[in-house]
C-alpha cells in the first residue's frame, strides 16, 4: 500500500528523535520500538487529518504519551523495564532554561541512595557523561549538572513519607503525581507507600537518571513523564478521570505558578486527597553554621557576586505556598521533621554545582581548586554535621 503523501518523509526525518522520546517513556528499547510503531500505524490511517492541523510531530508526540499511559494503566503493577542494549540520547523538544536551588544532600536510610549511585555510571546519556547539553526541552539540569543532582541530593527521611501518607490516607490503591521530580529523590520512597507514582520533570537527563535508579531499587510502579507543571490538565485527561491520592512538589515549586498549579490539581484529587509541598531544608550556603559561611564565601568568590538566594525555602516562601493553597480552596496544615545528617565537603561542592546551569560550571581544574579552598577554609575537615528541618505543607481537598 502506498503511504500517504509526506508520511514516509516525516518518518525518515523524525523517527530517530521520536524513538528517543519513546525510550524515555518506556525505559526499554524493544517496548520503545513497539510504542512508536503503534503510534505511527495509527498516524498512517489519520495522516490527512493530522497534517491538516499543521503540527504532525506535536500530534505524534502527544500520541506517544497518551498511548504509553494507556498501556501503563492496564499494567498498573507491571514488569520493571530492562535497559536497552545501546542507550539512546534523550529529548528533542523545545523548552525553557532555569536553575533550581540546592537542597540538602543528606542521605537518609531509605535504601535508594545506592541505586542513584549505580545509576550514574550507566544511565547518564553520552552527552551527560561528556558534560555536554542534550538538545531539547530542559531546565538547565542537563549533562554533568544532572549527575551532580542525582549524586548529591539524595532523599528524605522516612518520617516525611509517613507524614505525607498519613495526611491523605495513602495506600496501595492510590496513585501520586510528583511534579518537578528531578532524579526521583521524593518519587522513589513514595512509590514504596502507594500503588503507583507518576514522576514529571521537564529535563530528559534528570528523568534518565531517575528511571535507572528506579530499576536498580526495584521500583516497578513508577512511570516517568517529560513535562512541566503546566501539563497537569492534559495529564489528568490522559489518566482517564481516575483520581489520584496526592500531588507532591518539592524545591522546584519556586519555578512554578502556584495559583495555576493548585487550581489545576483539584479535579485530579480523590476525596480526602491533597497537595504536599515539601521544603527540604535550607540551601547549603544560607545556613547559620561556620561551614555554610565558608561555603558561601567561596561561592561568592567563584561567581563574583553576593549569594543571598533562599530558593523560597524560608518563611516568606512558605507563606506564598500557604496563601496560594488557601486561595485555591484547600485546608492547610503543616508538619516538620528535623534531624542531623553527616555532610562531606564533596556533598557541599556537589550540592552547589547541582544548582548551577551547565554554562556556569567551572572546568575540572576550577572545581578542584574550589574544593581545595573550601576544605582549607574548614581547617582540613572533610565532614560536618548539618541540622536539617524538612517542612511539609499539606493542602487538603476537603
Amino acid at each position: 500500500m502506498t503511504p500517504p503523501e509526506g508520511f514516509a518523509e516525516f518518518v525518515a526525518a523524525r523517527s530517530a528523535a521520536l524513538l528517543r522520546s519513546a525510550w524515555l517513556l518506556t525505559g526499554d528499547a524493544g517496548r520503545a520500538e513497539d510504542l512508536l510503531q503503534t503510534v505511527l500505524a495509527d498516524a498512517w490511517r489519520r495522516w490527512a487529518t493530522i497534517t491538516a492541523g499543521g503540527h504532525p510531530e506535536a500530534y505524534v508526540r502527544k500520541a506517544l504519551f497518551t498511548t504509553y499511559v494507556s498501556w501503563w494503566r492496564r499494567r498498573w503493577r507491571g514488569e520493571i523495564p530492562s535497559p536497552p542494549t545501546d542507550e539512546p540520547e534523550y529529548g528533542d523538544t523545545a523548552g525553557e532554561s532555569a536553575d533550581r536551588c540546592s537542597a540538602s544532600p543528606h542521605r537518609p536510610g531509605d535504601g535508594t541512595a545506592a541505586a542513584w549511585g549505580r545509576a550514574l555510571s550507566r544511565t547518564a546519556t553520552p552527552a551527560a557523561r561528556a558534560g555536554g547539553r542534550l538538545g531539547g526541552m530542559g531546565t538547565g539540569f542537563s549533562g554533568e549538572v544532572a549527575v551532580y543532582y542525582a549524586r548529591h541530593r539524595c532523599g528524605y527521611p522516612a518520617e516525611v513519607m509517613d507524614a505525607i501518607a498519613g495526611a491523605f490516607g495513602l495506600d496501595a490503591d492510590d496513585a501520586v503525581i510528583d511534579v518537578g521530580c528531578g532524579t526521583g529523590q521524593l518519587t522513589l520512597p513514595l512509590a514504596a507507600r502507594v500503588g503507583a507514582v507518576v514522576g514529571v520533570d521537564p529535563e530528559p537527563d534528570m528523568l534518565a537518571l531517575a528511571r535507572r535508579a528506579a530499576v536498580d531499587s526495584g521500583a516497578g510502579n513508577v512511570v516517568w513523564l517529560l513535562g512541566a507543571d503546566t501539563d497537569l490538565p492534559v495529564l489528568g485527561r490522559v489518566l482517564g478521570g481516575r483520581p489520584v491520592g496526592a500531588l507532591t512538589v518539592a524545591v522546584a515549586i519556586h519555578f512554578m505558578d502556584r495559583d495555576a498549579l493548585f487550581q489545576a490539581a483539584r479535579p485530579l484529587l480523590r476525596p480526602g486527597g491533597g497537595i504536599a509541598v515539601v521544603t527540604n531544608g535550607t540551601p547549603l550556603w544560607a545556613q547559620d553554621a561556620d561551614w555554610s559561611r565558608a561555603l558561601r564565601a567561596g561561592l561568592e568568590r567563584l561567581l563574583g557576586h553576593p549569594v543571598t538566594a533562599t530558593c523560597q525555602t524560608d518563611e516568606a516562601g512558605r507563606r506564598r505556598n500557604r496563601d496560594a493553597l488557601v486561595a485555591a480552596g484547600y485546608r492547610v496544615t503543616e508538619s516538620a521533621v528535623g534531624y542531623a545528617a553527616p555532610l562531606t565537603v564533596d556533598d557541599m561542592v556537589g550540592g552547589v554545582f547541582s544548582a548551577m546551569s551547565p554554562g556556569l560550571l567551572p572546568d575540572p581544574a576550577g572545581r578542584a581548586a574550589f574544593t581545595a579552598e573550601l576544605r582549607a577554609a574548614l581547617g582540613g575537615r572533610d565532614r560536618v554535621t548539618e541540622q536539617v528541618t524538612v517542612v511539609v505543607q499539606f493542602g487538603h481537598a476537603d
